[in-house]
């Protein structure tokens, strides 16, 4: 299942990191003078290998709000980076919340966008084609502004999360939950394609089950409650394998009063459709702020803050691996050590301070907040390593040999799973001229460890000469995601004999006489000749030699067949 390591500052180079939040400002220089900055977020780009940095400023007397932005050339967080700041076109609003996501084309920020009385809000969007990047630090930005993003009934959206993408897309992901305005009870999802070269932006919704705002929590040792706030998606969602992973906080009654408890969705892009959801909690609980992410097996790991009654305020997580249908129990991360009171309000503001993500080693990291002492939260980090698949394929490569043109021949290939992790495997394709998948037990399914699978691949040459291609089975195996096996063949005419002479003509022969010819048989096609029999018919007519009977003939090989004719009468 995967152990949890707990560990204090050991994330990539965190103390880089660590650095640079302590000094952002100087950090970016004059793209942050005169400007009260803050909420930074770091993301890594593993389509790149570089980290990306957002950070949001603004300056209440000029009235300009910016989003700076970060760009490390490589993925070295101590390197050279490229930095920009992006106005906000409205400047009667600054930016609050701001969020960023990335997929293989595009960096994708958001913000919400509050009038500087405070008194509306809305969400602006910013695209930034990545492939301006390519080769340096281009001296300006070219990026694609949507103001005023909107759901449906023409609400105003807020807190519109970009999602991190992994693997191949075509477009980019955003998705909102609906909590603030009417009516609600749906997700919001919108589509960002040609990030390249002149993005559009299209919308849909989804319906979901009917919920409420999550009530505040209890904690050990006092009547404060832990403020949950609202129904937002609370942390960056996660698009992977055609499906957009979210989840955010809800009230949920287990039977004995309502709960702030926590909902997890996976969507499919293809159809827009809720494949899986769950509501995650008990009755004797209250979660708040869950965060999640999905490794490369399609493990989930979620982060959460939980208190009760009889427990403070502590960072926990739980996983569900591909192969289950359910989260496991929920387990802590870091035990809250205090009460948490350090305000005269009977809700205490608690900071959606938790996250999940990935490494490159495909391992899953959480951070959450508990109380570090009295009065005092802090951030605790951990580690969760589910169990690998490991693909093997046997044979690796098959060499189909000589095949007439027109014939078929197969070859059988055996996945496995050698790990200790459920593999997954997706469509295995061939590759290369008269080679096809005849047989496939493999593709779009599970193999626990130890299970194998068979793929029967066939090979039909159409044209005499060599054929080359490949097997590639792509699959879950962090190692190996896209595994192939080499594939050879040779395409050849048929077999054709020929004997010489033909006819065999033995002439005038007296009565009672003998003579004896040679006939001469030879394979004048490319592929081997078998000779099953020989037989003679005909008065007066005897095998004297016979050296052809179960013979195979290679190409232009040949055999021997002595006959004799010995006429006792006339005539022919």
């Amino acid at each position: 299942m995967g152990v949890v390591v707990n560990v204090a500052l050991a994330f990539y180079s965190f103390t880089g990191v660590r650095q640079l939040y302590t000094s952002l400002n100087s950090w970016f220089g004059s793209l942050a003078s005169g400007l009260f900055t803050y909420d930074p977020r770091i993301l890594y780009d593993q389509y790149e290998n570089r980290w990306v940095v957002v950070y949001t400023g603004y300056n209440s007397s000029s009235r300009v709000s910016y989003w700076l932005i970060a760009i490390s050339r490589t993925s070295d967080f101590q390197g050279t980076w490229c930095k920009y700041r992006i106005a906000s076109q409205d400047s009667n609003r600054w930016i609050d919340f701001p969020l960023v996501g990335l997929d293989a084309q595009g960096i994708y920020l958001t913000g919400n966008m509050f009038d500087w009385w405070g008194t509306s809000v809305r969400t602006d969007l910013v695209v930034i084609p990545k492939n301006q990047l390519a080769s340096g630090c281009p001296s300006s930005l070219t990026y694609y502004y949507r103001a005023d993003l909107r759901v449906a009934g023409n609400y105003v959206a807020t807190s519109v999360h970009p999602a991190i993408h992994y693997g191949p897309t075509s477009a980019g992901y955003l998705i909102s939950e609906n909590c603030c305005f009417s009516p609600t009870n749906f997700l919001s999802i919108w589509k960002v394609e040609n990030v390249g070269s002149s993005p559009t932006l299209s919308r849909v919704d989804i319906g979901t089950f009917s919920y409420s705002f999550p009530p505040d929590a209890p904690q050990r040792g006092g009547s404060d409650r832990i403020a949950t706030n609202d129904t937002r998606i609370s942390a960056t969602p996660v698009w992977r394998n055609g499906f957009l992973y979210a989840t955010h906080p809800l009230n949920y009654n287990w039977g004995s009063g309502n709960r702030s408890a926590m909902v997890y969705y996976r969507i499919d892009t293809s159809n827009w459709s809720i494949q899986e959801s769950r509501i995650l909690g008990d009755a004797d609980h209250w979660y708040y702020y869950p965060a999640l992410t999905v490794d490369e097996s399609e493990n989930i790991g979620m982060s959460f803050g939980r208190s009760s009654p009889s427990e403070y305020a502590s960072a926990w997580y739980t996983f569900k691996l591909y192969s289950e249908s359910q989260f496991q129990p929920a387990s802590v991360l870091k035990d809250g050590a205090g009460y948490y009171n350090p305000t005269s309000s009977s809700s205490e503001r608690w900071g959606d301070y938790y996250g999940a993500a990935l490494d490159t080693q495909n391992r899953i990291w959480f951070f959450g907040e508990y109380v570090r002492s009295p009065n005092v939260w802090g951030t605790w980090i951990g580690m969760l390593q589910p169990s690998f698949p490991d693909i093997a394929v046997e044979p690796l490569s098959a060499d189909f040999g000589q095949v007439v043109i027109g014939q078929t021949t197969f070859t059988t290939f055996t996945v496995r799973n050698t790990g200790s992790g459920v593999l997954n495997i997706w469509q295995a394709s061939v590759s290369g001229e008269d080679f096809f998948i005849q047989q496939d037990e493999c593709s779009n399914t599970l193999l626990s460890p130890s299970q194998f699978c068979l793929i029967r691949v066939g090979f039909t040459p159409t044209l005499a000469g060599e054929r080359l291609g490949s097997l590639s089975i792509p699959s879950s195996d962090p190692d190996e995601p896209n595994i192939t096996a080499s594939l050879r063949g040779v395409g050849i005419t048929s077999a054709s004999i020929q004997a010489s002479p033909n006819p065999m003509d033995f002439g005038l022969v007296r009565a009672g006489n003998s003579v004896e010819h040679t006939e001469v048989i030879s394979n004048s096609g490319e592929s081997p000749l078998e000779i099953f029999d020989v037989r003679l018919s005909g008065e007066g007519f005897a095998l004297v030699e016979e050296g052809c009977k179960g013979r195979i003939l290679q190409q232009n090989e040949t055999c021997q067949i002595k006959v004799s004719f010995t006429p006792a009468m006339i005539g022919t």
